[in-house]
């Protein structure tokens, strides 16, 4: 079973080929790094998750699972650690762009919504601006309290 960890400086390259292999946006993730997790299954990375915090919002971006593991509960354990870091964060609404996985984002909770009723915060990340297509759905939804 795989590991949920902090990702570190040195899994950045491994990241990067995650993303890229997922068609998600990897060109920007050097400054959030330090927010990012990884699932680790026999020292590879199988998944990854990564929040971009501005003010008490949150940007989730790039949740990805390689292929081979899908459907096996790693994106959303990927989630959970997500939504704890969230938290302590401060963060009480979360927010993403997202061009094929709408219906799993739903089932965590998230409903669609216009990107000019996203804070101008969240709308002036590169995800936003520059790195999403035009065409991603936007989603939100608020940061679930601890139980």
């Amino acid at each position: 079973m795989e590991r949920i960890i902090s990702a570190s400086g040195d899994d950045r390259a491994e990241i990067a080929r995650l993303l890229d292999a997922c068609a998600l946006p990897s060109s920007d993730i050097d400054p959030h790094l330090g927010r990012f997790f990884v699932a680790r299954d026999e020292g590879r990375i199988v998944g990854c998750i990564g929040l971009q915090v501005e003010g008490g919002d949150g940007l989730l971006r790039s949740l990805a699972v390689v292929p081979e593991r899908r459907g096996n509960g790693i994106a959303r354990r990927l989630y959970a650690k997500l939504l704890g870091q969230a938290r302590g964060l401060g963060v009480t609404q979360l927010y993403l762009l997202t061009t094929g996985a709408e219906p799993f984002f739903e089932m965590l909770g998230f409903r669609a919504l216009a990107r000019e009723d996203v804070p101008q915060s969240i709308r002036a990340t590169d995800q936003f601006r520059a790195l999403c297509p035009e065409t991603a759905r936007c989603l939100s939804r608020p940061v679930p309290s601890a139980d």
